[in-house]
């Protein structure tokens, strides 16, 4: 039959810091516990230590009528326990559950985190509004600069059209009849200069 924990005086044959009997130290090692015992002296819950012992965490476990018992060497070296735990470990404990928050405390926060949740929401369906208002109008954007596109397209083809029939009218009309200039007549070399100018001028020509 495995060797229980119920035993004191195997507990106490371990403690080196206690003069009196410590139900915070650990059993002997070769002493076998149930996985629930096991996890309760681990701080642990009873889920991780079947977990364990499925995943060969403790190589030395054995099953008697139906229930599996660890050594608590196994748990030493699976580093689930120390060879000693202190009385100081369960003041400790005692400090935790003595500083743990109270209920107005406890409400308070609740309340906090409920106001902020109800801020986020808002924000978040403010921005999801924003996300959309922005996808519409940049709908709406593109629809505009593709009718712009369109009217800038039928004006430049409109241009080229009117382009077109100018050159086939300049072409079809008939060229216009150019008038010519009157030639200017130019004055006669043997022309004489009449009156006394006209006579000092004979007398130097040769």
């Amino acid at each position: 039959m495995p060797r229980t924990s119920a035993s004191t005086s195997a507990r106490t044959r371990i403690c080196t810091t206690c003069t009196s009997a410590c139900t915070n130290l650990i059993p002997m090692p070769d002493e076998l516990l149930t996985l629930a015992q096991a996890a309760e002296l681990c701080h642990v819950a009873k889920s991780t230590m079947t977990r364990r012992r499925a995943n060969g965490d403790f190589p030395n476990a054995q099953k008697h009528d139906g229930v599996w018992h660890v050594p608590v060497h196994d748990l030493i070296a699976a580093n689930l326990l120390d060879t000693v735990r202190r009385q100081d470990d369960k003041e400790e404990t005692k400090d935790t559950r003595t500083s743990a928050p109270s209920a107005e405390h406890t409400q308070e926060t609740s309340a906090r985190t409920s106001a902020l949740e109800k801020d986020l929401f808002k924000a978040s369906a403010e921005l999801k509004l924003v996300h959309q208002q922005a996808e519409h109008w940049k709908e709406i954007a593109a629809e505009r600069q593709a009718l712009a596109d369109h009217w800038k397209t039928l004006a430049e083809q409109q241009q080229r059209q009117i382009e077109s029939l100018n050159t086939k009218v300049l072409e079809l009309e008939p060229p216009q009849p150019t008038t010519p200039q009157p030639e200017t007549p130019e004055p006669a070399e043997d022309a004489k200069p009449a009156g006394l100018f006209g006579k000092i001028s004979r007398l130097f020509r040769p």
